[in-house]
This record gives structure tokens, C-alpha cells and sequence, in this order.
């Protein structure tokens, strides 16, 4: 007999999600030939947002010692100086997460590294040599894909735990589309410019 996995059942439920976040103008804007420093900025200080909500957070947890969490948003904030060297850094802060499942909200982010990597590839934004160097959060190699998703398919498949998860996921995915979203972002042009 032939069960579903815990990530194919994730990917199914967060699709709409994960579609919508792909989707916001901003995203898409890092894959134009026009690409600013500005358009990348906005896009690195909303995920820098998103992450700090969690990160610290998901460090402090006991992991597999195959699966260990590693922060991201001394990348982001790296990557932000680089390009802005005046720009205030983004400030781990807690969030309304705390009762959701810790594997659900890793889903997303271990998820986005993934697209990370494609991202950095395939963006003409990084072409500019400027993108390129603050980068650190795009070229960054978490726990492999599969080690992640082998760990996580430890869970099991129990009504329970699917929800959870997935109720999870869907709120960190929730979280970036926000961040990312012009009105949301808090790095303005007039900020930037110098």
C-alpha cells in the first residue's frame, strides 16, 4: 500500500499560497532585464521582515542533528549593508506564531532557499556586479532538500499533525506576502537614495 507523503500533502495544501507569494509584483520585478538595486533591496528587507519573526526562534529549537536550523537573517542583513550601508538592520521581534508547528514555518523557508538558488540564476538582477556581492542570503546552502524532507516525512501523516503543519506553512507564506507588499515593506526609495 502506497501513503502519501507529509511533503506532497504540504505541497498540494500550499500551493494557492506559495502561488500567491510568487506572484506579487516584486517577485517577479527581480526576474526583469530593469531590475534596480532598489527593486532587490525592497525584496531582501521583506523577507528580512518575514524571517525575523521566527528566526531566533527556530535557532533555539532542538533539530534532528541531520536537520540543524540555521539563521538567515544575519544573511539578509548582510546582504542589506552591503547595498545600503546606512540601512537600519532588520530586528529579530516575536510574532503571533508561537502555536504553530515549527516543521510548518521550516517548510517555507527551507522551501525558499530552494527557490533561492533558482533565483539567483536566473535574475537579472544579478548580473549587476553590486547584486551579485549582496547575495549572501541567495547562494546560502541550508540542510539539503532532501535530508529536510526526509526528517520531516518523520512526522507522519495523522490528521493532527497535517493541520498543524500546514496551518503553519500557510501563515509563514501568509507572513512574506505581507512583508513583501509595497505598502508593507519599510524601505523606501527616499531612504535608499543616497
Amino acid at each position: 500500500m502506497q501513503t502519501t507523503s507529509l511533503r506532497s500533502i504540504l505541497k498540494s495544501a500550499t500551493a494557492s499560497e506559495h502561488a500567491a507569494l510568487e506572484a506579487l509584483p516584486c517577485q517577479q520585478r527581480l526576474l526583469a532585464a530593469d531590475c534596480q538595486i532598489i527593486d532587490y533591496a525592497r525584496v531582501l528587507h521583506g523577507y528580512g521582515r518575514a524571517i525575523a519573526a521566527v528566526d531566533q526562534e527556530l535557532f533555539h529549537l532542538t533539530w534532528p542533528e541531520s536537520c540543524p536550523y540555521l539563521p538567515r537573517l544575519p544573511l539578509l542583513n548582510q546582504d542589506l549593508l552591503s547595498l545600503y550601508p546606512g540601512a537600519a538592520k532588520v530586528s529579530s521581534h516575536l510574532s503571533s506564531h508561537a502555536l504553530l508547528h515549527p516543521w510548518g514555518i521550516r517548510y517555507v523557508i527551507e522551501g525558499m532557499s530552494l527557490g533561492a538558488q533558482w533565483m539567483l540564476a536566473k535574475a537579472a538582477i544579478f548580473r549587476n556586479p553590486l547584486a551579485r556581492e549582496a547575495s549572501s542570503f541567495f547562494q546560502f546552502q541550508p540542510t539539503p532538500w532532501p535530508r529536510f524532507c526526509d526528517d520531516l516525512e518523520k512526522l507522519g501523516t495523522s490528521g493532527e499533525v497535517v493541520a498543524e503543519v500546514t496551518a503553519a506553512a500557510n501563515w509563514m507564506f501568509q507572513k512574506f506576502r505581507h512583508e513583501l507588499s509595497a505598502e508593507s515593506a519599510g524601505l523606501s526609495p527616499k531612504l535608499l537614495a543616497s
